[in-house]
């Protein structure tokens, strides 16, 4: 080795610079690529979780708003001052700054409310503002409306509901708020150092709340945002900030329930600035690596005789290969290419319920379930194909209940003898994993509540139902089933015996939906629905009837269920055949006729009653 460097060994060395050189610049592009995504999962992050905590103090007042605005012109009468106060102070317990609640007529006039004599009230300005916003929501719905200031000065965040007349007129408006400084440690104590920032729109594109504490207006330069929030709930985007002269990284997140838009971001050049800090690091093991690759071309000259030291210790590698197989929980053998069994670790008792002598010279396709036999060919088509390894699940043939086995497949490294050449199997049990999957796939389907079907379900049976029903010209019927009263039950007697009172509503369904091959689960609140399969409407109403007995004959006691004191219900029954017939028209006419069984006096059945459908 005391010889200048040949001519070859100076090729390698300047090729192995170029090629670590190159290979440096190629990692670092990777790492500023994933440096810039992670800073965009985190701006994602930050996004929902703003958003989330909104929604947290905006759906507890919403559902208030909403029940009371459907009262339409009774708006002001069904409610009162002190559930108004009760209800702001419950939602306060919540650790929400929750203000007042007012009911207004058209006017502006305060019809109910719970501010206290003399307290904090809603300037003109405010109750003007107000009511522009309801006039454009329509006759339902509601809408998280722009800033407005009180009395006192408070910054709130108005829950706006329409209330309208029976000639669909708006008539006023029920508005709950909350106090901008309810979000302060999210939105005020963002501010930092570091370049971020966090800001709320409404799904106009009205800024409510800013890290920067900045007062409510447009920003023109966050209209793409709008556009993709209308065709995404999430996303990220960059954009310049000409106030601030910088480039900034940021995502987007818009609310499911409330359609509130949150934009996390970030100076892009901080970003950069701290992945270079990291980055000097790594560049400066560039004349290390440099120096590494010199010393290498030393070492060329052994490679040869090294190569032949790790021929001679083959042989021993497979008796430490055998050793660990013999040692292990897992099925370790090796198959030649036509797939028969050469070797097979003492794991075969367990896994493939057999002796691993009687393996020896078998297909491996003879302990492979009929059915899956197909996957596991493939597999091996793929393994042959590829060269990597690959992964089947699959079930074992011949037991008496079902085993499932997870087999990695990988080719046996050739050291220059044929005999070795090969396929080596690890195979261990994964039934009890299987068991679980299958466990964890039931309970997503199931209400956690009523241990009926879950929304989910409901709707994809019912169009799976009706979807057959179309060939066939078969009848689909459909009960849909709601609690009388069952806010008030709630409000006398608390949640906890509500959902008691669900549970036990839901068993009774249960019952008789199982008895007559009908499906039942829980459509909403409240609301239960059972789908009933090749049933005219003569049996439909018989099956809602029976089950309306039921529910009552429970006898849970509800004093404000007037005139029968206790837990009654109400059905709405739609039967449809294939020329009318979908899973959207089949709800419609069953929740039709439900609104007509509560507005004719609760406790009924309304559908074609068995005289009707004779």
């Amino acid at each position: 080795m005391g010889r200048t460097f040949s001519s070859g060994a100076v090729a390698l060395f300047v090729a192995s610079v170029i090629i670590i050189a190159g290979l440096l610049i190629w990692s670092e592009f990777d790492s500023w690529q994933i440096e810039f995504e992670e800073v965009e999962r985190r701006a994602v992050n930050s996004a929902v979780s703003a958003a989330q905590q909104a929604d947290q103090a905006f759906q507890e007042l919403t559902t208030v708003v909403v029940a009371i605005a459907a009262s339409g012109s009774d708006a002001g009468k069904v409610v009162t001052s002190a559930e108004l106060t009760e209800y702001r102070d419950n939602v306060r317990a919540m650790g929400i700054m929750a203000g007042d609640l007012f009911v207004l007529n058209r006017e502006g006039r305060t019809l109910v409310s719970s501010v206290r004599s003399g307290a904090d009230r809603l300037g003109e300005d405010a109750v003007r503002l107000l009511l522009e916003e309801a006039g454009g929501l329509g006759q339902s719905g509601y809408r998280i409306g722009k800033l407005i200031k009180s009395t006192a000065g408070n910054t709130l965040i108005p829950i706006i509901a329409p209330t309208a007349t029976t000639d669909g007129l708006l008539d006023g408006a029920v508005v709950a708020t909350v106090d901008i400084r309810h979000f302060s440690g999210t939105y005020q104590d963002n501010v930092s150092t570091n370049g971020k920032a966090l800001v709320l729109f409404t799904s106009g594109g009205t800024q409510l709340l800013a890290s920067s504490g900045a007062e409510s207006k447009q920003f023109a330069d966050f209209a793409e945002i709008f556009e993709k929030a209308g065709e995404a709930d999430r996303g990220t985007f960059r954009y310049f900030d000409a106030t601030e002269g910088e480039q900034r990284i940021a995502a987007f997140y818009k609310s499911w329930f409330s359609g509130l838009i949150v934009v996390s971001s970030i100076d892009q050049g901080v970003v950069l600035s701290q992945w270079m800090k990291a980055a000097q690091y790594r560049w400066a093991l560039i004349a290390v690596l440099v120096t590494l690759a010199a010393i290498m071309v030393l070492f060329v000259a052994k490679q040869r005789r090294r190569q032949e030291e790790l021929d001679a210790k083959l042989n021993r590698r497979e008796w430490e290969f055998r050793v660990l197989a013999e040692n292990t929980g897992d099925l370790v053998g090796r198959l030649n290419f036509e797939g028969i069994w050469q070797y097979a670790s003492p794991a075969a008792r367990s896994v493939l319920r057999v002796d691993p002598k009687d393996l020896l010279g078998q297909n491996a396709l003879e302990q492979v379930f009929e059915q899956d036999i197909p996957a596991v060919s493939d597999a091996v088509d793929q393994l042959m194909h590829q060269r990597s390894p690959v992964t089947v699940e699959y079930r074992l043939a011949g037991q008496p209940s079902e085993v499932w086995l997870e087999a990695t497949l990988s080719i046996l490294p050739s050291a220059n003898d044929p005999d070795l050449n090969g396929i080596v199997c690890v195979t261990r049990d994964i039934s009890s994993r299987k068991r679980l999957e299958a466990a964890m796939t039931q309970l997503a389907s199931i209400d956690w509540l009523t241990g009926l079907a879950n929304r989910r379900v409901f709707e994809q049976q019912l169009a799976r139902t009706v979807a057959d029903r179309l060939t066939s010209g078969l009848p689909v019927s459909l009960v849909l089933v709601d609690v009388d009263h069952f806010k008030m039950f709630n409000d006398t007697y608390g949640h906890a015996c509500g959902d008691e009172c669900l549970k036990a509503v839901g068993e009774a369904i249960a019952r008789v939906a199982f008895d007559v091959g009908g499906i039942a689960a829980r459509y909403g609140g409240e609301e239960i629905g059972i789908i009933l399969q090749d049933t005219d409407e003569r049996d439909a109403y018989t099956v809602a009837e029976t089950i309306r007995a039921q529910v009552e004959a429970i006898g849970i006691f509800h004093e404000r269920n007037v005139p029968w004191g206790r837990v009654t219900i109400s059905s709405g029954v739609a039967t449809l055949r294939s020329s009318e017939l979908s899973p959207e028209n089949l709800v419609r006419v069953a929740d039709d006729r439900l609104y007509l069984a509560k507005k004719d006096g609760r406790n009924r059945v309304v559908g074609a009653s068995p005289s009707l459908a004779a």
